[in-house]
């Protein structure tokens, strides 16, 4: 093979470098073959390994790391590793899971926190962690979980509120867990469904409706789950659309704005049953005089 036809075969697929003997395997062919796939520096010597090489194919797969030899994997190396994939911090050794390389894994897919020691999780680590990743919550310890490390956890991912013990969840982070994921209402007791937090549920996401009880199915609630998803009608009584269509923000006689724009939602719903639909428009010649 001209070294033209090799460089061709190893762009086409890095693995061809196996095929090659020493003679063809140029410094532009090795480099060319790992930049196409990393993982076939798994085929190339030591001497062929330049650093170069190396880091083109970290760069290409971070799994290729577990190919190289301990004086391979610079500090250089590591970092671009776990830069393309944080899993790769768990194939390197202690000494080589420095401060920054952790942060950069933890950056790059937050759940590698657990590949690491508590001496390793500072509280930035852990923030970054859960950050990327609000579930990598759950393989902190509690004295890891900082207010701010919990409220940063269901900003990013509102179901890790299930993760977190009462004293965790504060009206903060109740708060911000169900508008990021309204369904994270789910978790909550009875004593952290306030008001405002069955409100910011329901405006994320109207099937959030499901988890309330009677009781906190307000008019203003219902109003606002019907606003976000029409669909959402299916959990109401009829009692309940009748209470929300005669309620208003400011108490006025006439029906508002958003009192309007619910009952369009509603009927625009394809599933609306008919008797529901007699209902409402019952309250039509009303909002003519709005």
């Amino acid at each position: 093979m001209t070294p033209e036809e090799c460089l061709a075969a190893v762009q086409q697929d890095g693995y061809a470098v196996r095929y090659l003997n020493d003679a063809q395997r140029t410094p532009e062919v090795c480099l060319a073959a790992v930049q196409q796939d990393g993982t076939a520096v798994q085929h190339l010597t030591n001497a062929q390994r330049t650093p170069e090489v190396c880091l083109a194919a970290v760069r290409q797969n971070g799994y290729a790391v577990t190919y190289l030899s301990g004086a391979q994997r610079t500090p250089e190396i590591c970092l671009t590793a776990v830069q393309r994939d944080g899993c790769a911090v768990d194939w390197l050794t202690d000494s080589q899971r420095t401060p920054e390389v952790c942060l950069a894994a933890t950056q790059q897919y937050g759940r590698v926190v657990m590949y690491l020691t508590d001496v390793k999780r500072t509280p930035e680590i852990c923030l970054a962690a859960v950050h990327q990743n609000g579930h990598a919550v759950t393989y902190l310890s509690g004295a890891q979980r900082t207010p701010e490390v919990c409220l940063a956890a269901v900003q990013q991912r509102g179901c890790a509120l299930q993760y977190l013990t009462n004293a965790q969840r504060t009206p903060d982070v109740c708060f911000a867990a169900v508008r990021q994921n309204g369904r994270s209402m789910a978790y909550l007791t009875d004593a952290q469904r306030t008001p405002e937090v069955c409100l910011a549920a329901v405006q994320q996401d109207g099937h959030a409706m499901a988890y309330l009880t009677d009781a906190q199915r307000t008019p203003e609630v219902c109003l606002a789950a019907v606003r976000q998803d029409g669909d959402a009608v299916r959990y109401l009584t009829e009692s309940q659309i009748d209470d929300a269509l005669q309620w208003t923000p400011t108490r006025h006689h006439h029906f508002s704005e958003p009192v309007r724009v619910c009952v369009e939602t509603l009927f625009a719903c394809p599933d609306l049953p008919d008797e529901l639909a007699a209902m409402i428009a019952s309250h039509i010649p009303t909002l003519m005089f709005c």
